[in-house]
């Protein structure tokens, strides 16, 4: 007679096992998100400071070629020599100072370039500048502010033979020339929401509660409440404004 087989049946998971085993899944996986979260805000912080000291070196060339800085809303594409009524991108984009392409955005051919637009700012990732013909330059989410061109700042100081900043006229060179912005207004800084505890601080958005900023020297700054708590304040705008 054959020896008997002998079946062990196996367990299966009890229900407290497949809860742990769920659980410890889950904390795996919010520890990786963390971390990858992480990662990318880094990642983005470093593509935004790279996009301004590229900028910055866009600004110099333009310098040279024109003697002045790219005007907050005093823009010539054609001939940024001359003054017009667009935005401080518009002549780097229609004169090629910075790379570029052809993209259909929001139905429309657009001038798109990746160094206007910074990866963190999802609040404003850009608009199409619908000011102009086609194809329509697409708006950087950095911010001038109207120190650079318009009215100086100051409406009743406007001229044209004073509208645009020359090298030779800026004495602060600490100046800010362009800060990453949540805003989608074409108003400018300083008279564009800057003090850190209104409610609309665009400038508190793009990078947990501080900004990045291209200065006039040429450095790229982080700008938050500590560093700059009276940020707006006039000696943080004004490049012809006498360092103290």
């Amino acid at each position: 007679m054959a020896p008997s087989r002998r079946f062990t049946l196996r367990k299966g998971f009890t229900l407290i096992e497949l809860l742990a085993t769920v659980a410890v899944v889950l904390i795996l996986a919010a520890m990786t998100l963390g971390a990858m979260s992480g990662v990318r805000k880094r990642a983005n912080d470093t593509k935004c400071v790279g996009n301004l000291h590229a900028l910055s070196g866009a600004f110099g060339t333009y310098i040279a070629d024109y003697n002045a800085w790219p005007s907050f809303n005093r823009e010539d594409p054609n001939n940024p020599a001359n003054y017009s009524s667009h935005p401080w991108f518009f002549s780097l984009l229609k004169q090629n100072y910075i790379p570029l392409r052809n993209e259909q955005r929001e139905g429309y051919t657009c001038l798109v370039s990746d160094m206007l637009t910074c990866p963190a700012n999802k609040e404003n990732p850009g608009s199409r500048y619908q000011w102009t013909p086609a194809p329509y330059p697409w708006r950087s989410n950095y911010t001038s502010n109207s120190y650079w061109g318009y009215y100086n700042g100051k409406p009743e100081d406007f001229s044209p033979a004073n509208d645009k900043v020359r090298p030779s006229s800026v004495t602060n060179s600490k100046a800010i020339v362009l800060i990453d912005s949540a805003g989608t207004s074409q108003v400018g800084y300083p008279n564009l929401a800057a003090e850190w505890t209104k409610a609309n601080c665009y400038i508190a958005k793009a990078h947990g509660g501080a900004a990045h900023a291209l200065l006039a020297n040429g450095s790229v700054v982080r700008i938050s409440p500590e560093s700059h708590p009276d940020i707006a304040e006039r000696k943080y705008w004004d490049p012809r404004l006498a360092t103290q």
